[in-house]
């Protein structure tokens, strides 16, 4: 008998995922997620009569790298695929959990028990946020639509919140509403664009008619939920250069916040339009909103929560990149020095409210920072000293290596920025292939005289829509 040379992996895709039980999931997944055959195709580089193929069977589902395209494309862990397993680090043990929160719909699989009854559960548990909002009857008016997933992302959130009315839908159980925020969230750390794509607008739509039909004890909660909601929008906006939406999410935010009566919430929606005011070159307005919230959240002799640390931290955080990008250095530091006094009061990198505040964020703030004020050789030095295993969020690692490459251009080093854009798409490929400050370092790139030391970078320059 011939020695099988396939690696444990593709054992495990082959006997446990072949057949129509990877193409039950895969179909389970794509219409939870609000996507047609032929958009998981655009996204995944398949065309829909394959993926029609693949869910009902007819074509078998076995290939590893196959495999985890869709789980990374549909925001699912792999294992459930039947590959080993991926420590997605979003800062929890398994990315797909959602603080508990598991509701059944649809019919299972197999009514027998065992391993796939097993994955099957995990499946419709992990799905919950996405369930709750796949009922939602909002469909964008072009259903074609733009095949990148940042591109679509953008394209479905300025249809919808530019409209004259807001789509209405059914009040959502406010457990089921924040299941789906932390879902949608987690998409957003994750870089999972496609994901974000068609759950974003939908959460929109939920968050708001729910908010405009409860009373009681809910009331408040949902009205957090919808300023969360409206922060996501806007920071996704704001990565994408979608001008305009941006502004009109984070009001929205801002309105909701104070109608909850959460000071946090509050907090949030101001680093939110803080944020806006530094894009636009309101630095002193900027600088000034952020820092006036932060003091608000100080309270002399209190011990604080982590929640109320982290957001406080953040705001510092970025009012010192402010204070940077506005060529004031002395303001910059000692901002980042009370931010740095945090962190350390935190005791290790956190996420609480989805603000990623630790130690490390600050130093990668001062990445930004060092870079703003064109001290280039200070921007590497300070990423030296980052352990990179220690930054875990997707969308924060893409934010180190996209610095990094930005310093190394500036400091006219290409080969070096080269390197770093490669490991930042093979971290994070959806964010990097979407971001314009990638872009325009590849132009800086493809006019660089040292080509020779950069082999691939054509198929870079295609990979993210630059021109060679």
């Amino acid at each position: 008998m011939g020695v099988d040379h396939t690696t444990p992996g593709r054992v495990r895709a082959r006997d446990r995922a072949s057949g129509p039980g990877a193409g039950a999931i895969l179909r389970q997944v794509r219409v939870a997620r609000g996507l047609t055959q032929a958009e998981l195709g655009a996204l995944c580089g398949y065309s829909a009569s394959q993926i029609s193929r693949l869910e009902s069977g007819r074509q078998p589902l076995t290939d590893v790298d196959v495999l985890r395209r869709f789980a990374g494309v549909l925001g699912i862990p792999p294992h459930l695929f039947g590959l080993a397993p991926d420590r997605y680090a979003t800062g929890s043990p398994h990315y797909f959990e959602l603080g508990g929160q598991g509701f059944m719909v649809g019919a299972e699989v197999s009514q027998g028990g065992g391993e796939s009854s097993v994955r099957r559960r995990d499946l419709l548990i992990g799905m919950s946020g996405a369930v709750a909002l796949s009922a939602i009857p909002w469909q964008p008016a072009s259903a074609a639509g733009p095949s990148e997933p940042a591109d679509l992302l953008v394209s479905r959130l300025a249809e919808l919140l530019l409209r004259d009315r807001m789509p209405t839908a059914d009040p959502v159980p406010l457990a089921r509403l924040q299941a789906a925020l932390s879902a949608v969230k987690d998409d957003f750390q994750a870089c999972r664009y496609s994901s974000l794509a068609a759950q974003l607008p939908r959460l929109v739509i939920a968050a708001a008619s729910t908010a405009d039909h409860v009373d009681g004890d809910d009331r408040l909660a949902v009205q957090e939920a919808l300023a969360e909601t409206y922060n996501v929008v806007a920071h996704a906006c704001v990565k994408f250069d979608a001008g305009g939406i941006d502004w009109i999410s984070a009001e929205r935010a801002m309105a909701a916040a104070r109608a909850s009566g959460s000071v946090l919430a509050e907090a949030e929606s101001t680093r939110t339009l803080s944020m806006l005011a530094r894009r636009a070159g309101h630095h002193t307005q900027a600088l000034t909103r952020a820092v006036t919230f932060a003091d608000r959240l100080h309270v002399e002799g209190a011990t604080p929560a982590p929640e109320a640390l982290s957001v406080r931290g953040i705001l510092l955080t970025n009012a010192g990149y402010t204070a940077a990008k506005a060529g004031d250095r002395t303001t910059a530091r000692d901002l980042f020095a009370e931010a740095g006094a945090i962190a350390r009061q935190l005791g290790r990198d956190r996420n609480d409210r989805w603000t990623a505040f630790g130690p490390t964020n600050v130093t990668l703030f001062q990445i930004s920072a060092a870079s703003a004020l064109g001290d280039f050789g200070t921007a590497i030095d300070l990423a030296a000293s980052v352990p990179t295993g220690s930054i875990r969020l997707p969308e924060r690692q893409a934010r180190y290596w996209v610095d990094v490459a930005r310093a190394y251009c500036r400091w006219d080093k290409p080969a070096e920025c080269y390197r770093a854009l490669l490991t930042a798409e093979r971290l994070a490929p959806e964010e990097v292939r979407a971001r314009p400050v990638v872009r325009g370092l590849v132009r800086s790139l493809l006019s660089s005289p040292g080509q020779r030391s950069m082999p691939e970078l054509r198929e870079l320059a295609g990979r993210v829509r630059v021109e060679p």
